[in-house]
Protein backbone atom coordinates (compact mmCIF):
# COMPACT_ATOMS: atom_id res chain seq x y z
CA UNK A 1 0.00 0.00 0.00
CA UNK A 2 3.05 2.92 0.96
CA UNK A 3 4.74 1.50 -2.17
CA UNK A 4 1.57 2.33 -4.51
CA UNK A 5 0.95 5.56 -2.70
CA UNK A 6 4.18 7.05 -2.11
CA UNK A 7 4.45 6.44 -6.45
CA UNK A 8 1.67 8.48 -6.98
CA UNK A 9 3.02 11.30 -4.47
CA UNK A 10 6.09 10.93 -6.60
CA UNK A 11 8.39 9.66 -3.58
CA UNK A 12 11.52 7.55 -4.80
CA UNK A 13 11.89 4.74 -2.79
CA UNK A 14 15.73 6.08 -2.10
CA UNK A 15 14.83 9.49 -1.27
CA UNK A 16 14.31 8.86 2.77
CA UNK A 17 13.99 12.72 3.17
CA UNK A 18 10.74 12.69 0.93
CA UNK A 19 9.75 9.04 2.43
CA UNK A 20 10.02 10.55 6.04
CA UNK A 21 8.25 13.58 4.81
CA UNK A 22 5.29 11.95 3.41
CA UNK A 23 5.22 9.40 6.39
CA UNK A 24 4.78 12.65 8.88
CA UNK A 25 1.98 13.24 6.48
CA UNK A 26 0.10 10.75 8.24
CA UNK A 27 0.53 12.20 11.85
CA UNK A 28 -0.90 15.38 10.06
CA UNK A 29 -3.93 13.59 9.19
CA UNK A 30 -3.14 14.33 5.52
CA UNK A 31 -4.71 17.65 6.15
CA UNK A 32 -8.30 16.43 7.00
CA UNK A 33 -9.96 19.04 9.40
CA UNK A 34 -11.07 16.40 11.86
CA UNK A 35 -10.09 13.25 13.59
CA UNK A 36 -11.69 10.13 15.67
CA UNK A 37 -9.53 7.74 17.30
CA UNK A 38 -11.08 4.22 17.87
CA UNK A 39 -10.00 2.23 21.65
CA UNK A 40 -10.74 -1.28 22.68
CA UNK A 41 -10.63 -2.20 26.34
CA UNK A 42 -8.16 -4.50 26.75
CA UNK A 43 -10.49 -6.71 29.02
CA UNK A 44 -12.68 -8.25 26.25
CA UNK A 45 -10.00 -9.51 23.99
CA UNK A 46 -9.36 -10.14 20.16
CA UNK A 47 -12.23 -10.30 19.45
CA UNK A 48 -12.78 -6.36 20.25
CA UNK A 49 -10.73 -5.80 17.53
CA UNK A 50 -13.58 -7.37 15.25
CA UNK A 51 -16.09 -5.40 16.86
CA UNK A 52 -14.00 -1.99 16.24
CA UNK A 53 -13.55 -2.75 12.91
CA UNK A 54 -17.19 -3.38 12.27
CA UNK A 55 -17.76 0.09 13.98
CA UNK A 56 -15.04 1.31 11.82
CA UNK A 57 -16.67 0.62 8.53
CA UNK A 58 -20.17 1.52 9.28
CA UNK A 59 -18.33 5.16 10.83
CA UNK A 60 -16.89 5.46 7.48
CA UNK A 61 -19.86 4.60 5.07
CA UNK A 62 -22.11 6.99 7.36
CA UNK A 63 -19.41 9.27 6.44
CA UNK A 64 -19.17 8.92 2.87
CA UNK A 65 -22.95 8.97 2.54
CA UNK A 66 -22.79 12.11 3.66
CA UNK A 67 -20.35 13.34 1.30
CA UNK A 68 -17.37 13.38 3.46
CA UNK A 69 -14.04 11.48 2.84
CA UNK A 70 -12.36 9.36 5.57
CA UNK A 71 -9.27 7.64 6.06
CA UNK A 72 -8.37 5.01 8.55
CA UNK A 73 -4.95 4.87 9.54
CA UNK A 74 -3.61 2.67 11.43
CA UNK A 75 -0.29 4.79 12.08
CA UNK A 76 -2.18 6.82 14.61
CA UNK A 77 -2.18 4.20 16.60
CA UNK A 78 1.00 3.94 17.04
CA UNK A 79 1.44 6.96 19.27
CA UNK A 80 -1.31 7.61 22.60
CA UNK A 81 0.89 9.89 24.40
CA UNK A 82 -0.72 13.12 22.68
CA UNK A 83 -3.72 11.91 22.62
CA UNK A 84 -3.46 11.60 26.77
CA UNK A 85 -2.50 15.66 26.92
CA UNK A 86 -5.59 16.28 25.87
CA UNK A 87 -8.13 13.78 27.21
CA UNK A 88 -8.61 12.07 30.30
CA UNK A 89 -8.76 8.25 28.09
CA UNK A 90 -8.81 5.11 31.06
CA UNK A 91 -5.60 3.66 30.94
CA UNK A 92 -7.32 0.03 30.17
CA UNK A 93 -8.22 1.71 26.73
CA UNK A 94 -5.99 0.91 23.70
CA UNK A 95 -5.20 2.61 21.09
CA UNK A 96 -6.02 0.91 17.96
CA UNK A 97 -6.53 3.44 14.91
CA UNK A 98 -7.49 6.96 13.95
CA UNK A 99 -9.60 8.16 11.27
CA UNK A 100 -9.16 11.80 9.09
CA UNK A 101 -12.14 13.24 8.50
CA UNK A 102 -12.76 15.82 6.00
CA UNK A 103 -14.15 17.00 2.48
CA UNK A 104 -12.13 15.01 0.06
CA UNK A 105 -10.07 17.44 -2.11
CA UNK A 106 -9.53 17.16 -5.83
CA UNK A 107 -5.82 15.77 -5.47
CA UNK A 108 -4.20 13.01 -7.04
CA UNK A 109 -3.17 11.35 -3.49
CA UNK A 110 -7.03 10.86 -2.60
CA UNK A 111 -7.68 8.88 -6.05
CA UNK A 112 -5.29 6.36 -5.26
CA UNK A 113 -6.65 3.01 -4.48
CA UNK A 114 -4.55 0.53 -3.37
CA UNK A 115 -3.76 -2.89 -5.48
CA UNK A 116 -6.46 -6.04 -4.52
CA UNK A 117 -4.87 -8.91 -4.15
CA UNK A 118 -6.65 -12.86 -4.60
CA UNK A 119 -8.89 -13.81 -1.94
CA UNK A 120 -6.61 -17.20 -2.52
CA UNK A 121 -3.24 -15.39 -1.11
CA UNK A 122 -5.19 -14.74 2.03
CA UNK A 123 -6.34 -17.93 2.57
CA UNK A 124 -4.39 -20.76 4.45
CA UNK A 125 -3.96 -24.06 2.84
CA UNK A 126 -5.64 -27.15 4.28
CA UNK A 127 -3.54 -29.14 6.55
CA UNK A 128 -2.28 -32.70 4.52
CA UNK A 129 -3.01 -35.13 6.81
Amino acid sequence: CGKGLYGVLGVARNDLKARDQAMAENFRMFGAPAAAFVFVHEGVGIYSALDAGIFLQSLMLAATNEGVGTCAQGALGLFRSPLDKHFDIPKQYNLLCGVAIGYELDAPVNKFQPEKIAASELMLPKRRA
